[in-house]
């Protein structure tokens, strides 16, 4: 499901309850920390409380990404 499709999901979601709602945002919608955080800006500007990013890249050559990939991946920008 495209990237935009499901943060507009997310979003009809989160006004139809008061319920803080967390997401699964996949891998975040590309491989790259910079494209995992501008999916997790996206998330937040839709009202989510949370979302998750997994470590599977959807290669089954090389199905994890590296650890240190996975890190800064997982890292918010300006956090160290």
């Amino acid at each position: 499901v495209p990237d935009e499709r499901v943060l507009a999901h997310c979003r009809d979601l989160v006004e139809a309850t008061d319920l803080p709602l967390s997401a699964d945002l996949e891998k975040g919608f590309g491989d790259s920390p910079e494209e995992v955080a501008e999916t997790i800006r996206l998330a937040a500007a839709t009202g989510l409380a949370g979302g998750s990013i997994e470590d599977h890249t959807g290669r089954g050559d090389d199905p994890i990404f590296d650890f240190d990939l996975a890190v800064e991946r997982a890292r918010l920008p300006g956090a160290g």
